[in-house]
């Protein structure tokens, strides 16, 4: 009989058992890297453990970009490194401005992130066509833009009711809660 914990391996794993375990998860993570266009994540699956254990603000973000490609709401051939790219341009760019009515942007959604991308099919329209939207089209929105007046919307999920406002051009409309200031959606 094996006692429980051995000396080479922990709980009845033997060394080689271990070193196989580790080289099939280090396999899994790059298969599931390529396949989400994850091309900019963590080397190692230690490093993204760690990330993720830390839940580091790039591991949200990261979190994110998961999410919207499992749900086919953008194409893993955009790319981390391309919805990074555009999530940090929005942060140094467009977070922290001031609309003409007051509204301080102070964040971004995931939905937001989506549509600024775009799809090629929206699962959450009859996977119809989405355009995505340039950055600088929303930042011409919502400083140069019409406004129009703040409605009350019922998220799908959660059934609550939260505001948002609408400031518009002819190349973009932008969705922003005025309450948080985060972006919530932008269309072309």
């Amino acid at each position: 009989m094996q006692a429980p914990y051995s000396a080479t391996g922990g709980a009845g794993f033997g060394r080689s058992t271990a070193q196989k375990a580790v080289r099939a998860d280090r396999k899994d993570y790059e298969i599931w890297k390529k396949q989400i266009g994850g091309d900019f994540f963590p080397k190692t699956v230690a490093e993204y453990r760690k990330m993720q254990y830390n839940n580091s603000p790039e591991f949200q973000i990261i979190r994110n970009y998961v999410k919207s490609v499992d749900f086919g709401m953008i194409s893993p051939l955009s790319g981390y490194a391309n919805y990074k790219r555009l999530y940090d341009y929005i942060e140094d760019n467009i977070v922290g401005i001031t609309t003409p009515n007051g509204i301080k942007v102070a964040g971004q959604s995931k939905h937001f992130m989506e549509r600024i991308i775009g799809t090629m099919k929206d699962p959450s329209h009859g996977n119809i066509p989405r355009s995505g939207v340039k950055p600088v089209d929303v930042l011409d929105a919502l400083l140069n833009g019409e406004s129009g007046p703040i409605k009350l919307t019922s998220d799908r999920k959660t059934g609550k009711f939260s505001p948002s406002q609408l400031f518009y051009t002819s190349n973009c409309s932008v969705s922003i809660n005025p309450e948080t200031g985060f972006l919530i959606q932008c269309n072309p």
